[in-house]
């Protein structure tokens, strides 16, 4: 598990927590006054996985001024699903994105990068 994502300069901690939430249908909200992901505890980890993509998606549109796009469920599930599916099924895309993010390779190049 994480303990944060940082979305620009804010860092939301991970809490886990019962309360928070105002429907059954939620497992992951996402807190910005006090800027935090909550999820519920004792859920299937499938689902909180794309439930936290979920809430991270929706404080980066807010942070980008996208409050609408951002309050658009079906727009905000489609991105989240869509990229939860497409790391986990390429591993080697976070990894690579993780050794160049500063634009710089560190060490090894990932897998079937190996001509860049």
């Amino acid at each position: 598990m994480f303990n944060f994502a940082k979305i620009g300069p804010i860092k939301y901690p991970l809490t886990v927590s019962e309360n928070n939430f105002s429907s059954e249908d939620h497992v992951a909200t996402v807190k910005y006054k006090v800027p935090q992901i909550i999820i519920r505890p004792n859920e299937n980890a499938d689902l909180v996985a794309a439930s936290v993509l979920y809430a991270t998606m929706q404080a980066i549109f807010t942070h980008a001024n996208y409050h609408d796009d951002a309050d658009d469920d079906d727009k905000i599930s489609l991105i989240a699903d869509t990229l939860l599916q497409t790391l986990t099924d390429s591993p080697e895309l976070l990894e690579y994105l993780m050794e160049t993010r500063d634009g710089k390779p560190k060490g090894k190049k990932a897998k079937g990068f190996d001509s860049l």
